[in-house]
Formats: C-alpha cells, sequence, structure tokens
C-alpha cells in the first residue's frame, strides 16, 4: 500500500479502524502486528507519528505481520518473576557518578580519606551494597478492582446532615488494605470506603513519609508534558512511587504516560542506571517496540544488553516464531538478535549485524594477511 493513496484524515482513520478490530487501541496508542511487508516506508510512518495532538502519538515503525509473533504474553512470567528481575538488573547498569548523584543541590564540604588496599576494598563492598538498594526496581502489578460496595441504607438518616461520615478502625496491627473503612452518605447508604478515600483516611491516620494528602498537580495529565519536555521524567516517577501505592490507577497511569513519552522521543538512555530503567525496557518488550532500544544497544557497542532484551521478549512470549526457532536449534549469543529482528522486520537491525560481522571479518582477513607477511620475511 503506497502511503499517496491515502490523505492524512484517511490514513489516521484507517489504522484507528484496523486497531479497533484487532482490539489493540490502548491509550490512544496504535500497534498494529502483521507480516515481514511494512505497510508504508519508515520515514513516511514517523511523520505520520508526529503529525497529531502531541499527547496522541503513534508507535512508529507500524509493520504488518502475519503469524510473525504471538500478541499473548506468557501467563508465568510476571515483573516479579526471578529470570526477568535478573535479565533487567542486569542490564539496568551500575554507574555510580548517576547513582549517587545528588538530585537536591545541597553544599557539603567534600570528605577525603585514606585507605589501605583492603579498607578500599570494603568501601566498595559497602558502596556496591547501597547501590542494590538504590536500583531497586519499582513493582508494576495489575490494577486494583474498585471498591465502595453498598452495605445497608437507612432512610431515617436520609439528610441528616450535608457531608459524609467516615468511620475508621484504627487499631494497631492492620495493614492499610485490609483496615475496615466504611462511609454514611448524605442519603443515608452505608457503603465502604472506595480506594481514594481509603488512601486520604489512611494517610490522615498512619503518615506515609513525603506523602502528601492532598494528590500533587505536577501528577497531572495536563501538567505532565510540560515537566516531560525537561527531560524530568526520573523525578516524576520517584514522586510518583511515594504519592501512590503501586496497584492504584494513578501510579500505572503516570508510569505509562512517562514510558510512553520516552518512547515517543526515542530516549533510552535517560533512566540507564535508575532504578526506572528496568520497567521502561519491560513496557517496551510488552507492547513489542524494541527496534529503537536494539539500535541503541548495538550502536553503544553493548551487545549484552541487546541479547538480554531479546531473551526478555522471548520469555514474555515463549509462542512466538523467533523463540520458538531459537529453542530448537538451540541459538544463543548475538546470532538471537538477528534472528529476532528478522522476523520482526527489523530492517535497520539486521543490516547493522551484517555490516558489523563483514567488518569484523574484514579486521581478521587483514590480521592474518599481516601475520603471513610477517612470517615470510622472518629469516
Amino acid at each position: 500500500i503506497k502511503w499517496s493513496l491515502f490523505g492524512n484524515d484517511m490514513s489516521a482513520n484507517v489504522f484507528r479502524k484496523y486497531s479497533l478490530l484487532c482490539g489493540l487501541l490502548i491509550n490512544r496508542t496504535v500497534i498494529i502486528p502483521g507480516a515481514k511487508r511494512t505497510i508504508c516506508s519508515r520515514t513516511a510512518l514517523r511523520n505520520f507519528a508526529r503529525m497529531g495532538r502531541r499527547g496522541a502519538h503513534f508507535f512508529s515503525p507500524i509493520h504488518a505481520r502475519t503469524h510473525a509473533y504471538s500478541t499473548i504474553a506468557s501467563p508465568e512470567v510476571t515483573f516479579d518473576n526471578e529470570r526477568v528481575q535478573e535479565l533487567l538488573k542486569r542490564m539496568t547498569g551500575r554507574d555510580f557518578d548517576k547513582i549517587f548523584a545528588v538530585r537536591v543541590e545541597e553544599l557539603e564540604v567534600p570528605k577525603y580519606q585514606l585507605m589501605s588496599d583492603e579498607q578500599l576494598q570494603e568501601a566498595r563492598k559497602e558502596m556496591d551494597e547501597v547501590a542494590d538498594t538504590l536500583l531497586k526496581m519499582p513493582p508494576q502489578p495489575a490494577e486494583r478492582e474498585e471498591r465502595g460496595q453498598s452495605i445497608s441504607r437507612d432512610e431515617k438518616l436520609e439528610d441528616f446532615d450535608e457531608c459524609c461520615y467516615v468511620f475508621t478502625d484504627i487499631s494497631t496491627g492492620l495493614d492499610n488494605e485490609s483496615r475496615h473503612i466504611v462511609v454514611r452518605e448524605t442519603n443515608g447508604t452505608l457503603r465502604h470506603a472506595r480506594w481514594s478515600e481509603r488512601d486520604r483516611i489512611n494517610q490522615i491516620y498512619f503518615p506515609v513519609k513525603d506523602r502528601q494528602i492532598v494528590f500533587p498537580s505536577l501528577l497531572k495529565d495536563e501538567n505532565l508534558p510540560r515537566v516531560f519536555d525537561q527531560l524530568r521524567h526520573a523525578n516524576v516517577l520517584d514522586l510518583v512511587c511515594i504519592q501512590c501505592p503501586p496497584d492504584s490507577p494513578d501510579y500505572i497511569r503516570v508510569h505509562k504516560r512517562a514510558h510512553a513519552d520516552l518512547l515517543w522521543r526515542e530516549n533510552y538512555d535517560l533512566l540507564y542506571s535508575t532504578r526506572h530503567y528496568g520497567p521502561y525496557l519491560w513496557f517496551l518488550s510488552s507492547k513489542h517496540q524494541l527496534e529503537g532500544v536494539l539500535k541503541y544497544f548495538l550502536t553503544m557497542e553493548n551487545e549484552a544488553n541487546a541479547i538480554d532484551i531479546v531473551q526478555l521478549h522471548h520469555l514474555m512470549f515463549p509462542k512466538m516464531s523467533s523463540a520458538l526457532e531459537c529453542t530448537r536449534l538451540n541459538i544463543t549469543g548475538l546470532p538471537i538478535v538477528k534472528n529476532f529482528s528478522q522476523s520482526m522486520s527489523y530492517d535497520s537491525i539486521v543490516e547493522l549485524l551484517e555490516k558489523r560481522s563483514e567488518e569484523e571479518g574484514y579486521d581478521k582477513d587483514t590480521n592474518t594477511d599481516e601475520q603471513n607477511k610477517q612470517s615470510t620475511t622472518t629469516p
């Protein structure tokens, strides 16, 4: 299908209707899976992706694929899976300058200390332990189900007051999720408190450090684009991890917005060596958007991360064609990246790998020629 056949409005309509047919319209983001041939050129797709409103963007490039990969993820492989955590931690990296960077500017006198080799090794071990704590990834659970079921209604209490009454069990030894909190409404209905009400009441009686009772306006949808323009994604994610429980809708919403914005900007190093890098890679893999990050890893000569991200994707989607083929043929190392890129029609990655293999072959031939020359000239 040629790009010139459709106008801008019609092309957007075609993509939107196709995505609705496939049931893949998620958060104003269109994903179209299909065969090895692309629907149109990458340049046209990239231009199309930037045409619309800032918040509503399209993942590009979009590939039309037939049976190339299964969109059904393995239910056994979750974010907390031991193998998944191992791969994500390995890809996060350890840039100590970035890990221990001061987020808030404070004036302190630098400290210098003379150490022996043994003391230096012990200090490094302590720093590694602190780094492990700082790089602990925030959880990515499913969204919780809303509460607020009605218990009873007393007509005698209808219009008794102009405000609702909240009754809270403040007994010690109870966690905030199982604590009994009920609300008596103005019409006399007694019901369980909704999650938003529970979070606010729990913060009043059992405050969490640095968490605000009033939801920060910084985390509202209308203010996020301005913060993202300043590339303060890590600050936003740190704030939402403090402000919201992991299974709350706002926690999940802000994470998705931050990750989608980084993908739209094609920025794959902003969260590197932070505790948010693992969830970002998990997001990319779950959305089948790995071409950009693979190109970034290979360009930075970080082949280990390129292999790990493909292994993660195969772990999440074990029924895709490349995962089955790699398991059957026992393909490991860098060839697994090429096999995956070919199955996903990531032409730029395949070209990059072929060019690199040609250069390595040329270097090997050059070295062997020099060695032969030296051996012939040796008396």
